[in-house]
Order: C-alpha cells, then sequence, then structure tokens
C-alpha cells in the first residue's frame, strides 16, 4: 500500500523550488543588468565633436573573459568629428588587473606609457578617428588580490579640446570595461617515504613526504583536503603523527580506530585580501609508532585522497594515489 504524502510536505517542497527558481531569476537578472549597463555607456563628450570609447578589439564588447596564459587586446577609440584637435591627452586606467604588454604596443599615436601610474600619454589627435590597439597580459603575483581575477577597469581620457583658433577647453570621459581571467587547471600528486630511524625512547620514527603540484602553476589553491590512508608496520599502526606543510607545522585529526589522517588547509585571505601563490604544497607527514619496529615490515601502499578547489573555478579537483 502506497502511503500518501501529507500535503503540508508537499507545499514545502514547492515553496523552495519556487525559492531557488526566484533566486536564479535574480541573479541572471543582476548579471544581465550589469552586461546591459556596460554595453550601453554613453561616449559622446558632452559640447564637443568627440567621442572615447575602450572595448576589447575582437569583440568590440566591454567585458570579456580572458585566458591567462593567452592575454588579450583592449581598443581605445578616440573619434574627432568635423573639426578639431586633442593635445596633452592622457588616459588614466583605474583598478586594472592586468599589465600593458609595452613590448607589442606599436602605435604611433602613443607618446608614452607610464605603466607604475597606470597612465596613457597620446601624441596630438586631429579631426578623425583613431583606434589604438593595447596588448594586455596577466600578471601573476606571489601574493595576489582575491578580486584581481574580476574587475571592473575604468579608462578615464582628460585631454585640451581646441575646436577652432577662438576656443579651447579642459574635457573628460569615463569609460568601464570588464575584465575576467580564467584558466583550466589539473593537479598533481607525489608521495614517498624520505625517512626510518630507531629513536632513543624505544619508539619507531617513519616520515612520509607528499607534494600536491598545481599544473602549469595557473591559478591560486582556495582551498585543500587530504585523507590519507597510514601506512602499518607490522600491522602496528602509528601511536602519534605530527604534520609540516611547507615546513610550518599544521593541525591535522589522526583516528588510530580506522588508520585515518586528515588534513584541510584554507587559503585565507590576509587583511590586504591577498592570498599567497604557491605551485606546490609539501606535506611532511611524521609517524611515530611504538615499540621500536623494523623498516622491512612498512606497508607502503597506503592510500591518499586528495581534493584541491582553486579560484574562480567552481568544482573542486580531486586525485587519488595508492
Amino acid at each position: 500500500m502506497q502511503r500518501k504524502i501529507p500535503n503540508k510536505v508537499i507545499a514545502m517542497i514547492l515553496l523552495m523550488t519556487l525559492t531557488m527558481f526566484q533566486i536564479l531569476n535574480a541573479i541572471t537578472g543582476i548579471v544581465q543588468a550589469v552586461y546591459e549597463e556596460l554595453e550601453t555607456q554613453e561616449t559622446k563628450i558632452s559640447n564637443t565633436n568627440v567621442s572615447f570609447d575602450v572595448y576589447y578589439a575582437d569583440t568590440k564588447q566591454h567585458q570579456k573573459e580572458l585566458n591567462i596564459q593567452e592575454g588579450g587586446a583592449l581598443a581605445l577609440n578616440i573619434n574627432i568629428e568635423n573639426t578639431g584637435a586633442l593635445t596633452e591627452a592622457k588616459v588614466h586606467i583605474e583598478n586594472p588587473n592586468f599589465k600593458i604588454a609595452q613590448d607589442q604596443v606599436n602605435d604611433i599615436h602613443i607618446q608614452s606609457i607610464d605603466t607604475e601610474n597606470n597612465d596613457i600619454y597620446l601624441k596630438q589627435l586631429v579631426t578623425g578617428e583613431v583606434t589604438i590597439n593595447l596588448p594586455i597580459q596577466f600578471e601573476k603575483q606571489k601574493n595576489i588580490e582575491t578580486s584581481y581575477f574580476d574587475r571592473l577597469n575604468t579608462f578615464t581620457l582628460t585631454t585640451k579640446y581646441k575646436e577652432n583658433e577662438n576656443s579651447e577647453k579642459q574635457i573628460e570621459k569615463s569609460i568601464q570595461v570588464n575584465t575576467q581571467w580564467i584558466d583550466d587547471v589539473d593537479t598533481t600528486v607525489t608521495s614517498n617515504f624520505s625517512k626510518f630511524l630507531s629513536l632513543a625512547d624505544t619508539k619507531t620514527l617513519l616520515e612520509q613526504v607528499v607534494q600536491v603540484t598545481t599544473n602549469n602553476n595557473n591559478l591560486p589553491k582556495e582551498a585543500e583536503k587530504l585523507e590519507i590512508e597510514v601506512p602499518t608496520i607490522g600491522e602496528q599502526k602509528p601511536s602519534d603523527v605530527q604534520v609540516m606543510k611547507n615546513g610550518i607545522k599544521v593541525e591535522s585529526e589522526y583516528i588510530k580506530e580506522t588508520g585515518t589522517l586528515k588534513m584541510n588547509y584554507t587559503n585565507t585571505p590576509d587583511e590586504n585580501q591577498k592570498v599567497a601563490w604557491i605551485e606546490a604544497d609539501t606535506y611532511k607527514i611524521i609517524y611515530i609508532y611504538e615499540p621500536k619496529l623494523t623498516a622491512n615490515t612498512i606497508q607502503q601502499t597506503s592510500t591518499i585522497n586528495v581534493e584541491t578547489k582553486y579560484y574562480t573555478k567552481t568544482n573542486a579537483i580531486t586525485k587519488q594515489l595508492t
């Protein structure tokens, strides 16, 4: 006989489904609104014949996902209709999450680039349209802000505008673009037993080194979990386990009953909202056995499960080493 589902349960399921739909719909709406706002920016400078725009050169849009290894190119577009000239023109970039690839810049309209202050100085521009190609690259840093992978960049043109011989004034215009950096990522896990020592106090020490490497070092880690089936010596499990990560002692959980060692690491932002970017993390695990044992009975086929979460990635990378 089938049991009837209570109406309250059905109502609760429907409510949860509706709520989730509303949340997803709201998020989609916010993303769409930001996109539309970027693509409908006013480029004309008031009371002048000048317009200024910045967009991605290949798509002519104001936002793009760029591959960290490949980079991309922005385009600065300045158009002087009818008559007029611009002098002492400068484009300042606020909140950049890229560096200009100066060795690839080859434009006759650029006078100089001040990378320290994020300023591009232009030569005099006269009537007509000019599009300046600006190659950009991801700037990898040992400690990087978590916001670096997705930012709104503001480009502000300031210049003297001379419409005719008797008219000159200072003008300014800002345009925003959204730069997002993405990349594929994978890990490599290695393990070896590096030491076996008999200690003076009737104990035995076994050292295992586990290394988790980010292939191509193309993204910083956000979090990492390790679960290890500890090695046994003559069916004897360790009485104590200590763990060091990159030379620093870290917290771990050793469950002797199951012979399981667990470690959790979170790459927490510092007071400047920066996280460490390290290619490989080395976990040195020291097992203590009692009493003294011989090395020829070590069970070295322990299973290692590693789960690594990277910034900008939704799903974690899981690896198993046996």
